[in-house]
């Protein structure tokens, strides 16, 4: 690929390579603006195991993602922010917690599958 203009190539191919621009750069911060959007499971995975492995080097990743799966699974701390305002802040078990889940739905924001899950079967999948 690297002999080929990116702009030309398939979308995910696209939005891959802008990752790869983000990354190469070896910043401390990096922001990935909903970075599963248009991937199958195997590049969701992939991109996945690239947060964690870079939270594991040290780097600060800020994940804007309405995907609250990966919100949970990738996220230590969450930042809800409705028409420009900070809503709620915190670790994420603590905003994604069931008695939170009522303010959560007035800014159209489901839990985690997991989460919803649990709850019914009379767990608590957020706990450590």
């Amino acid at each position: 690929m690297l002999n080929r203009d990116p702009t030309l190539l398939p979308r995910g191919r696209r939005r891959l390579v802008t990752i790869a621009e983000a990354l190469v750069l070896d910043s401390e911060i990096v922001l990935l603006d909903e970075p599963m959007v248009g991937f199958d499971a195997a590049a969701r995975h992939r991109i996945r195991n690239t947060i964690e492995r870079l939270t594991a080097d040290g780097k600060t990743v800020v994940l804007v993602e309405h995907d609250m799966d990966l919100v949970c699974a990738a996220a230590d701390t969450v930042t809800v922010l409705a028409d420009g305002q900070v809503e709620t802040t915190g670790e994420t078990r603590m905003v994604f917690a069931p008695e939170r889940w009522d303010d959560l739905a007035e800014h159209d924001i489901r839990p985690p599958r997991a989460a919803r899950l649990a709850q019914r079967v009379g767990v608590d999948a957020l706990d450590e």
